[in-house]
């Protein structure tokens, strides 16, 4: 896998550190992989401006159904987020509708 638009990434094939870019009609996000099996990472883009410890909670497909198993042209990637005021709390990010995903290997564009 490298930094070339593909139709849909799977999150088993990610390894830590890789970069999960994607992009939406007016948005980058980055999605850099940290802890692959509790699929952590550090979330940027969007209304994100700062890296933030985030969970990879699925995408959700045009028919609504969410898929797990990772990112999809044409559906919303979406993310739980830490508070940093209340380790307790959590805020959601959903994206819009993916047009463009790629992954960056360790990172490197």
């Amino acid at each position: 896998m490298s930094s070339d638009s593909v139709q849909e990434i799977l999150f088993t094939e990610l390894l830590q550190n890789d970069m999960l870019v994607m992009e939406t009609g007016r948005s980058v996000y980055t999605f850099t992989v940290v802890d692959r099996s509790n699929r952590r990472g550090a979330l940027t883009g969007g209304n994100v401006p700062q890296p933030r410890d985030a969970v990879f909670s699925g995408s959700l497909l045009p028919t609504r159904d969410i898929w797990e198993a990772g990112v999809r042209l044409g559906a919303r990637a979406a993310f739980f987020l830490t508070v940093p005021t209340d380790k307790s709390g959590f805020s959601q990010v959903i994206t819009s509708p993916l047009v463009r995903i790629s992954v960056r290997r360790g990172g490197v564009a």
